[in-house]
């Protein structure tokens, strides 16, 4: 599909209150992503999930970009050593539209539930 298409989806599905971008790996994608991002309702929420740490965004000038149009960024290496998928990563919150406290760990394992399959994390 391509990007006005994906845009026009998003913009014309009003029980849509954000996006969240998640892996593979979403900042391989700047160009792509930051053309979905001029294109979608500006009212939307916008995460980001990577793997790229704070430092590697901050040097590259297409990433740093990417972020600036994002409400909040979650960035860092995977730990499948910690408690909880979240710990070890940094939030980046660009906006006042996001409450970090839904963030905050609560289980150290959880469930996610999408028709017949159950993923566990942490």
């Amino acid at each position: 599909m391509n990007i006005n298409e994906l845009a026009e989806l998003i913009n014309n599905d009003a029980t849509i209150e954000g996006i969240t971008l998640s892996g593979g790996e979403p900042l391989d994608y700047p160009k792509q992503l930051s053309r979905l991002f001029k294109k979608v309702n500006p009212h939307l929420t916008i995460i980001l999930y990577s793997g790229f740490n704070i430092d590697e965004i901050s040097v590259e000038p297409s990433l740093k970009r990417l972020l600036k149009m994002t409400d909040l960024a979650i960035v860092g290496r995977y730990n499948e050593n910690l408690p909880h998928p979240f710990l070890g990563k940094k939030f980046v919150v660009m906006t006042d539209r996001i409450n970090l406290n839904y963030f905050r760990p609560k289980y150290v394992i959880e469930y996610s539930l999408n028709g017949n399959k159950v993923t566990k994390t942490g």
